[in-house]
């Protein structure tokens, strides 16, 4: 039997099988969003100062604990978050530990990471607390959080033991608390992916899709950023930079717009591997474009081209975030001849990724004025087929229907 409270202090978390598909995000939530564009900033600004492929490996690495810790606490939020003060505090200790992390990330690029441990160990703790609090308040639930139980408190003393360490051993101890703390929800597909009919089938809120949106416009943040960033260190702004400044932003609103074209306002497919892959694809999605965020700001200073490995980054990363879109369009539920529409663009895209990639073979030759141009015209041709895909099939859909 459920142990039941109702105090409006200190209540039990929202019911699983009282869970809501549709409902509104709350001003609590989008609030506890912000706090990630510190921690991202720090990661991006630390890549800006090693902008290369080891740089870029420790980006990713980071980057892991920061999703990691994102999507653990909106999803919890998303099913088991309710009015009451116990959600508050426990968003605020969130808030705090992944502001604490964010602090301690120049910390240990010098070195020193005991601090990070720390903080990182607190993320750790709060979250494995609230997943088995769900367990000890919803008896009927603890078989679906099963693997949390297990490896977030194994996931949880690696953390700690990382504490005193050196630094070498506390980045492999890191290693493989990533990998029990992303193992958990793909261990629990063994359940929610069963046939038992007192499991409901389990689908990606509409809160949460939009959630994700949202994160991706922080994330998209950065990028705009990097481009002030990149504009302020050079002294003399002639014509030439700012032509650079407008097909740098002219870069990032396409990119925004190829992203919620395809995806804004698409409903996930249902089901635990849809909303599995739903998560793990915006991974290189969200980390590429935090990732082009810190790089473009180099790529504008360098106006003679001199860093040939910042521009293939660059040029990588945008590919990636490409191909994330394209992958996570698959997730999407799409009626019969928009799926057709749909494949047709992928294609078309996929052609744009291999051109996007092939600058590589003359950015050293390139001004970058010629640099951005190319990336530029590459995406708007995406849009323009696009958005005429999308509005001659929105427009024969609304005729159909007047003709029924």
């Amino acid at each position: 039997m459920s142990r039941h409270t109702t105090s409006i202090w200190w209540g039990a978390p929202k019911k699983f099988f009282n869970w809501q598909s549709e409902r509104k995000i709350s001003w609590l939530e989008l609030f506890f969003d912000l706090v990630y564009v510190g921690a991202i900033a720090q990661l991006t600004e630390h890549l800006s100062k090693e902008p290369n492929w080891m740089g870029g490996l420790n980006f990713f690495f980071f980057f892991l604990f920061i999703f990691w810790s994102w999507t653990d606490g909106s999803l919890y939020h998303d099913i088991h978050g309710s009015e009451g003060v116990r959600t508050r505090s426990f968003t605020l200790l969130q808030m705090m530990a992944v502001s604490a992390v964010a602090i301690n990330f120049h910390d240990v690029f010098e070195g020193n990471h005991r601090g990070l441990a720390i903080s990182l160990s607190l993320i750790q703790l709060i979250i494995h607390y609230l997943w088995w609090s769900v367990g000890y308040w919803e008896p009927e639930h603890r078989r679906l959080n099963t693997y949390y139980r297990i490896t977030y408190p194994i996931s949880a003393v690696l953390l700690i033991i990382s504490v005193f360490t050196d630094f070498p051993t506390a980045k492999i101890l890191w290693g493989l608390a990533l990998v029990c703390n992303y193992s958990a929800s793909l261990l629990s597909g063994l359940i929610l992916g069963s046939h038992n009919k007192n499991i409901p089938v389990f689908t990606l809120s509409d809160s949460m899709v939009e959630r994700f949106g949202l994160f991706t416009i922080i994330v998209l943040c950065e990028a705009l950023t990097g481009i002030v960033r990149g504009m302020s260190v050079i002294q003399h702004k002639s014509l030439i930079v700012w032509t650079l400044f407008v097909l740098s932003m002219l870069i990032v609103f396409l990119l925004w717009w190829i992203y919620f074209d395809m995806l804004g306002d698409r409903k996930i497919k249902p089901g635990y591997s849809p909303y599995l892959s739903f998560i793990y694809l915006n991974i290189p999605l969200q980390a590429s474009i935090a990732a082009m965020g810190a790089l473009i700001s180099i790529v504008l200073s360098d106006t003679d081209g001199q860093n040939g490995e910042v521009r293939q980054l660059f040029l990588v990363a945008i590919a990636i975030i490409l191909l994330s879109i394209m992958a996570l369009s698959l997730v999407n539920k799409w009626e019969k001849e928009a799926a057709n529409i749909l494949k047709s663009l992928l294609r078309f895209m996929l052609l744009a990724v291999v051109g996007i990639l092939g600058i590589a073979t003359i950015s050293s030759y390139i001004s970058t004025i010629v640099f951005l141009g190319l990336i530029a015209a590459i995406l708007l041709v995406i849009v323009v087929v696009i958005t005429r895909i999308w509005f001659k099939h929105k427009l024969f859909k609304e005729a159909t229907k007047r003709i029924v």
